[in-house]
């Protein structure tokens, strides 16, 4: 689904959230994510940590690690492993 977004954007930029008529990236998004973090009372988490909560989800859920590896953009197998912060059931 992403990659489909991605492709029907006009813009030239890697970037996922950007502002549509500049193609910058959106800084007022951070300030934003901060702010809910605050509000909700959670401490000691970046944005990035996002990433690690996606790949062990996937982990979780049975995604192949190779799948996960190419949906993080990981050049190595190793690199993914790190991400993957899953637990045994």
């Amino acid at each position: 689904m992403l990659r489909q977004l991605y492709a029907q954007r006009r813009l030239d930029t890697d970037y996922v959230f950007v502002n549509p008529k500049t193609g910058k990236r959106l800084t007022e998004f951070k300030r934003r994510f901060i702010k809910a973090l605050r509000k909700a009372g959670i401490r000691d988490f970046r944005f990035h940590d996002l990433r690690h909560t996606f790949a062990s989800q996937l982990i979780m859920k049975g995604a192949d690690l190779k799948t996960v590896q190419e949906l993080l953009g990981h050049r190595t197998l190793a690199m993914t492993l790190r991400y993957s912060h899953h637990k045994k059931r």
